[in-house]
């Protein structure tokens, strides 16, 4: 997630900072000693392999996500939409 990039951003800023120590919580993803290339784009794999977290972002972006998903929303909307019908009856009842 973000935050991983950031720690990532981070330890590649500052891995030559006096103190500073390259480890795999501050970036060093392949044990190199250096935070490079190369744990960016095992960081980016490692991103894009999550099981559902990005095919699921696309699929909403695409209409073509998963069905469960989806008919979970339109559960959501219909819930949503009979709440506003509700509430409309109960304002001009009591008007």
């Amino acid at each position: 997630d973000f935050d991983d990039y950031a720690r990532i951003d981070t330890g590649f800023n500052h891995q030559l900072d006096a103190g500073f120590v390259v480890d795999w919580f501050s970036g060093d993803i392949d044990f190199s000693g250096t935070i490079d290339f190369d744990d960016y784009a095992l960081i980016d794999a490692a991103f894009n392999a999550q099981s559902g977290t990005l095919r699921a972002a696309l699929g909403m972006l695409t209409g073509e996500g998963d069905p469960a998903t989806m008919e979970s929303e339109r559960t959501l909307g219909a819930f949503n939409l009979r709440g506003q019908q509700v509430k409309a009856m109960t304002a001009s009842a009591h008007a």
